[in-house]
């Protein structure tokens, strides 16, 4: 007797959240009004902002996480750091007009289009010729999973050196008719031995102007991606699903809550929301503030109180690797990718060099 009423009370149960259950669901098909979850794609509550709204150097919106006197975003009296800027202001304004003549976009758009019309995001890398060699280690290390990374690849060259070299390659290069124009010449060298130096910055500017036209001009999921990482696993799926309901997914920063993190901008996806459309085009309405650290600026807005709705997800560590030699090796078993971060790289990629004559993109030149 008692099982038996034991089963009547579960049917009960059972029955009771199935009714209440439908009537939630009737009651929220006639009642549209009701708040629902923003959907990245469609949330527009992000807004786009520019040098003037932006105000990075007004202390009372912005947390302080540097000295003063060190931090790119203080500017005495002006709350919108203009004043402050003027040589990094207009050497991105050269930049700009140099890369976006109105004929090259025209251009870019239409061959973007055609390159990439069935891939399901591409890939963004900037590179000099000094940093060629660990470029196509990436590409070696690719093509060891049995990938063509020349089908999902932009690759932004900033000399023509580099340009020639890959597209005898096979490589999507950027038409770099810009460079004619520039008035300014960005430096085709590398110093192995430290990071962020010579043309670093510049190439990461331009990164990021081919990375926004891809994504607010052509609608693709990108993938923006330094030159010092090699693959162990065929990442695409993993990306395309751990950005569902995400703006942006990103490698974590050693530096943790520090001026550069919690981001590492060495790898970060790009997913075609209005999030994240409206996050990078603020961060190329900004750019011309930042010194040599793209990462301080990408963290400094990701901090912003207008972006607390941006859907970011952090990539777990034991996937997503980076190795700045100053600690005990990392577990590679489980690594998706290796990052190779800080200077010295060819000895931290020493273990994952595949750059060798049994890559179909090798080149003896490049060692």
């Amino acid at each position: 007797m008692p099982v038996m009423r034991a089963r009547w009370w579960c049917m009960l149960y059972i029955f009771l959240l199935f009714a209440i259950g439908r009537y939630e669901l009737i009651y929220l098909f006639n009642n549209p009004s009701v708040p629902e979850i923003a959907d990245p794609l469609t949330n527009t509550s992000i807004e786009i902002l520019d040098l003037e709204s932006a105000r990075l150097c007004d202390d009372r919106a912005h947390i302080r996480l540097k000295r003063r006197d060190q931090d790119d975003f203080y500017c005495p009296g002006d709350p919108t750091c203009i004043s402050c800027h003027a040589q990094t202001l207009l050497r991105y304004e050269y930049l700009q007009e140099a890369f976006f003549h109105p004929d090259l976009v025209v251009e870019r758009i239409a061959w973007y289009k055609k390159s990439f019309s069935h891939q399901k995001f591409v890939v963004v890398m900037g590179i000099n010729y000094g940093q060629l060699y660990l470029f196509l280690n990436w590409a070696c290390s690719v093509e060891a999973l049995g990938i063509d990374p020349r089908r999902f690849t932009v690759v932004l060259a900033t000399d023509f050196k580099t340009v020639q070299h890959l597209e005898q390659l096979g490589f999507f290069v950027v038409n770099p008719t810009w460079l004619n124009a520039l008035k300014f010449k960005i430096d085709e060298n590398y110093n192995r031995k430290v990071s962020n130096q010579g043309g670093h910055s510049f190439i990461n500017t331009v990164i990021l102007f081919v990375a926004n036209e891809l994504l607010n001009t052509c609608g693709y999921d990108i993938l923006v991606h330094d030159v010092d990482i090699i693959w162990k696993y065929d990442i695409r799926d993993y990306l395309f699903r751990a950005s569902r309901h995400r703006d942006i997914l990103a490698m974590q920063s050693e530096l943790g809550l520090s001026p550069k993190g919690p981001v590492n901008t060495g790898f970060m996806y790009f997913r075609n929301s209005y999030g994240a459309k409206n996050f990078l085009q603020t961060v190329q309405n900004v750019g011309g503030l930042k010194s040599d650290s793209d990462q301080y600026l990408f963290n400094f807005i990701v901090h912003d109180y207008r972006m607390v709705e941006l859907e970011l997800r952090l990539l777990p560590n034991d996937r997503f690797i980076k190795y700045a030699g100053k600690h005990h090796t990392p577990d590679y078993t489980k690594a998706y990718i290796f990052h190779a971060i800080g200077g010295n790289k060819l000895e931290k990629l020493e273990p994952f060099w595949f750059h060798t004559n049994q890559c179909s993109f090798f080149s003896q030149e490049i060692v």
